[in-house]
């Protein structure tokens, strides 16, 4: 049973982590754009 709880929390919690992940990258990539239009 155990095994099976450790199975199932990993899941949602990686989906959430990569999507911080895009957003961080897309308010990188805007700053960097802002930079580069200035």
């Amino acid at each position: 049973m155990k095994n099976v709880i450790e199975k199932q929390k990993p899941p949602p919690v990686i989906p959430y982590h990569r999507n911080s992940e895009v957003k961080v990258q897309r308010y990188l990539v805007a700053f960097y754009f802002y930079f580069w239009l200035w």
